[in-house]
């Protein structure tokens, strides 16, 4: 890491109006893309949600990491303007609801909210049991999506992470059909929780691949 480079990123990257005008240097998204080492993680992190989703997101994710931004005279102008999604869902049959939930918003910008039927609770408390329910649900060994040696009888467990269970050659068209649709809601379901900064339980040998690089 290179601590002047970082530090003079993280002054554009740490600019509401450079934020919302979307006007970053060349030179820092060609560093960030060649040598991405000589940044550290939440300048990355920071950078990539300011040039992959909507200003008003990337404008929230900065007043996260910097407070202090939100108690300045300038409040008003650097005050994020996000859409909210609320979704009531009944805690039965979790996994189909989020499936239908997904789907809904598939296209949506809005930032997900979740409420339990008959609970009066809502915010980001339950929105983030949610992802950790439906990531929980995703382990089940019943769903059969999952290659591991190891398995408590209800959930899979693996030490290096998840792996997709290979499939039959012999596998009917129905079961292939059930976990090509499996896949493709858990891709919807952890791309909402990158773009609305929420946390997933959903250990996959993807992330022992991207940490070592």
């Amino acid at each position: 890491m290179n601590s002047k480079i970082a530090a003079k990123a993280s002054r554009q990257l740490q600019d509401p109006l450079v934020i919302m005008t979307g006007n970053l240097p060349n030179w820092l998204q060609q560093i960030a893309s060649v040598c991405p080492f000589l940044f550290p993680f939440e300048t990355r992190q920071l950078l990539f949600y300011a040039t992959s989703f909507d200003r008003d997101r990337a404008l929230q994710r900065l007043l996260d990491m910097s407070p202090e931004l939100s108690s300045s005279d300038s409040q008003e102008r650097v005050t994020p303007r996000l859409d909210r999604r609320k979704r009531t869902i009944s805690r039965e049959d979790i996994l189909k609801q989020a499936e239908q939930v997904m789907q809904d918003l598939a296209t949506s910008k809005a930032l997900l909210e979740v409420q339990y039927e008959n609970e009066v609770g809502t915010g980001l408390g339950p929105t983030l049991e949610f992802y950790a329910l439906v990531s929980r649900e995703l382990q089940k060994t019943n769903l059969e999506l999952w290659n591991s040696s190891q398995s408590d009888g209800e959930y899979v467990h693996n030490p290096v992470g998840l792996f997709p269970i290979p499939v039959s050659r012999s596998a009917k068209v129905n079961q292939i059909t059930r976990i090509k649709s499996k896949f493709r809601f858990l891709g919807k379901f952890m791309a909402k929780a990158v773009m609305d900064s929420r946390m997933h339980s959903i250990a996959g040998c993807w992330d022992r691949n991207t940490a070592s690089h």
